[in-house]
């Protein structure tokens, strides 16, 4: 930056003085800003040098730094209508007790895969995965290598931030990112399954006070849980499919825009409005467009309506009895 450089000791002081700060609890964003001031004044750049390398190092991560944000909608609309525990519930089903480490590991990896931050996929995993393990006698330490292992797999070919940062630094395709990562992936799904097996009578039991009842009453279907990583896997694929390309920018939102449209219970719709979060809920039987009813209404407001009023007839005729006039001669 004409002619301004900084030293290989000015680079690595900010570095150790960043990471010492954020040991120190400091936030990261001042630790690094304050490490890249000392890196810059010790490796020789100046204050307006390192100012001005602050400038430009921040404009250049800006774009990669908006993709990320995009990437937050998707996982936000997994983890708020509920799609992730769908999806787990239904992979940890499906496979059952029996084989219930290689269910935590493959539910917890799919969540990641599609976007779900690593910590959130735990948490959502956790209380299904525990239920089992209990059930099939095994201990918390082969459940906890399963997901951590799954974890890390899964962040290795999904769109995450580190996978957005990467495509953007060096110039390529999201998809040739996660697609470079599937065999990476592949073993280390194998390595933990077999890691989780080996430790899975290791470590503390699993106490009743530890397992949780899974209510899935309220879950959406498994077909609306899947729809946005769907869509956004879709439109990611058809660059090297049909040579169209269409930026994370906008497939990440996409799938999360669909994820929470199809999010319709059976019986009531929500609709989530404004940054307050105002929710308003209304059933089915309700909603009709001008003279038509869209739906059905419940059968005993509906048989309410048809059924005839009943006339009171007697007591009609004693009030018509009560105000005829008084007749002297009867």
């Amino acid at each position: 930056m004409d002619g301004v450089t900084v030293s290989v000791l000015g680079a690595l002081a900010a570095l150790v003085v960043a990471i010492v700060l954020i040991l120190k609890k400091v936030q990261p964003t001042y630790a690094m800003l304050i490490g890249a001031v000392a890196g810059g004044l010790i490796g020789g750049a100046g204050l307006t040098g390192t100012v001005n390398y602050i400038i430009s190092g921040t404009q250049g991560i800006v774009s990669a730094i908006i993709r990320i944000v995009t990437a937050g909608i998707l996982a936000g609309a997994l983890i708020e209508s509920g799609a992730a525990e769908r999806i787990a519930e239904a992979i940890m089903n499906k496979l059952g007790a029996k084989r219930c480490l290689i269910a935590i590991t493959l539910a917890t990896w799919v969540l990641t895969a599609v976007g779900v931050f690593g910590d959130v996929a735990c948490i959502t995993v956790a209380p299904i995965a525990l239920q089992m393990a209990k059930r099939a006698g095994y201990h918390k330490m082969g459940v906890l290598m399963a997901q951590l292992g799954a974890v890390r797999a899964g962040n290795v070919m999904s769109p995450n931030p580190n996978d957005i940062a990467a495509a953007e630094g060096f110039g390529v395709p999201l998809t040739s990112i996660i697609a470079v990562g599937i065999i990476p992936a592949v073993v280390a799904l194998i390595v933990t399954s077999l890691l989780a097996y080996h430790l899975r009578m290791r470590g503390t039991e699993i106490a009743d006070s530890d397992v949780n009842t899974v209510d899935s009453k309220d879950l959406p279907p498994l077909w609306a849980a899947l729809a946005g990583p769907f869509v956004t896997i879709a439109i990611l694929v058809l660059r090297p499919i049909a040579g169209i390309t269409i930026d994370p920018l906008i497939a990440l939102p996409v799938g999360g825009i669909v994820g929470t449209i199809v999010q319709v219970n059976d019986d009531t719709i929500v609709i989530e409005t404004s940054d307050d979060r105002v929710r308003m809920e209304l059933t089915k039987w309700a909603v009709s467009t001008t003279g038509v009813q869209t739906s059905v209404e419940p059968a005993a407001a509906k048989k309410s309506k048809e059924e005839p009023a009943e006339e009171p007839v007697a007591e009609e005729k004693e009030n018509s009895d009560e105000k005829k006039p008084w007749d002297p001669e009867k």
